[in-house]
């Protein structure tokens, strides 16, 4: 971040979310995707989605430690088209194909900038990351058609 001035005496976004949002995200994200037709009317797509590791919050303002860390995933993806005409395109494909899901947190983990523990979000159901960059909600399913005039 580059600065920000106060509003009220008040500076709008604090330091630590600063930290949280220079710091919270993978250093390493890579996507590879490739494409082939396999007749003029059947087409697949395949996505790979690589997420490196990093932390749930940063957690390292006024000395704390790092907070719950989230390990490196790897998500697949894949889409099957068929054109039935030159108007008319059906497509199947999966989101996550795999089911993966990223690191779940502990409830000994630190969760937030202040140090404190991760079982509050445990005892309301989140046992995810807040700020894990990959989605958590593992794999899905979809169809979806198209037309064109």
């Amino acid at each position: 971040m580059t600065g920000q001035g106060e509003i009220g005496g008040r500076l709008p976004v604090s330091a630590a979310d600063v930290q949280d949002i220079e710091h919270s995200y993978p250093n390493e994200r890579f996507v590879v995707s490739a494409f082939t037709t396999f007749t003029d009317k059947v087409d697949l797509m395949v996505r790979a989605n690589y997420y490196g590791p990093h932390y749930d919050q940063n957690g390292t303002i006024d000395g704390s430690s790092p907070s719950a860390k989230i390990g490196p995933e790897l998500f697949v993806d894949l889409e099957l088209g068929y054109n039935f005409n030159d108007n008319l395109r059906f497509l199947v494909g999966a989101s996550n194909v795999f089911d993966t899901f990223v690191d779940k947190i502990r409830p000994t983990d630190t969760c937030g900038s202040q140090g404190q523990a991760c079982a509050n979000r445990w005892s309301q159901g989140m046992p995810y990351a807040r700020r894990a960059a990959a989605n958590y909600e593992g794999g899905s399913w979809y169809v979806r058609a198209g037309y064109s005039w």
